[in-house]
């Protein structure tokens, strides 16, 4: 029985060598002259890659397998309620904002989520009634991250879709303004949490 070949280490490089001259000259020329991330922007600065960063956005969390097995868990058995608020949520289809749904975020599972504005929606059903602490600690969580939670009842759902709607994208449009750098700001900085109200 023949031993299979161990595996070719990389060459080792010595500490500070510079990469070949070919690669240090793409670097030193990158950007492009005129080259514009956006469409809106008149160059290098400006448009998408200027915006400042929302502090909301949890980057780089470790997310157990568990908690990611079960967030797939819950986008495939939604309620009757989630299903009928996410037909009207997804695709950008409310003023623009894109939400996903069963978003981990601090370990916990938010059931609709808008990244960009950080807004957290929560259908809270008859399973609520009991948890309503559990709810508590957790919506103080999101909000440490900067992030404004909605709740509403499946009630509502069913009963006042559009006005639950109304109510998120009013929120969504209040939360974008106040990331959103006017002409009269002169820090591009995003807010902090505490600002945010």
């Amino acid at each position: 029985m023949m031993k299979p070949n161990p595996p070719t280490p990389f060459p080792k490089k010595e500490r500070g060598a510079k990469k070949s001259d070919e690669s240090s000259d793409r670097s030193s020329s990158f950007p492009p002259a005129g080259f514009s991330p956006s469409p809106l922007g008149g160059g290098v600065g400006e448009g998408f890659f200027a915006q400042p960063r929302p502090s909301h956005i949890v980057r780089g969390q470790r997310i157990e397998e568990a908690k990611i097995r079960r967030a797939k868990e819950l986008r495939r058995d939604m309620t009757p309620a989630e299903r009928l608020l996410w037909q009207r949520l997804r695709r950008n289809q409310l003023g623009g904002f894109h939400f996903r749904r069963q978003q981990v975020i601090a370990g916990f599972i938010a059931d609709f989520n808008c990244h960009e504005v950080g807004v957290v929606v929560e259908v809270d059903g008859q399973i609520h009634d009991s948890q309503a602490e559990y709810d508590t600690q957790r919506s103080l969580i999101f909000q440490q991250f900067g992030v404004v939670v909605i709740r509403v009842s499946n009630e509502d759902i069913f009963q006042r879709v559009d006005a639950v709607l109304r109510l998120i994208e009013i929120e969504c449009q209040h939360r974008s303004e106040a990331l959103t750098p006017t002409d009269n700001q002169q820090s591009s900085t995003p807010l902090k949490p505490a600002e945010r109200k």
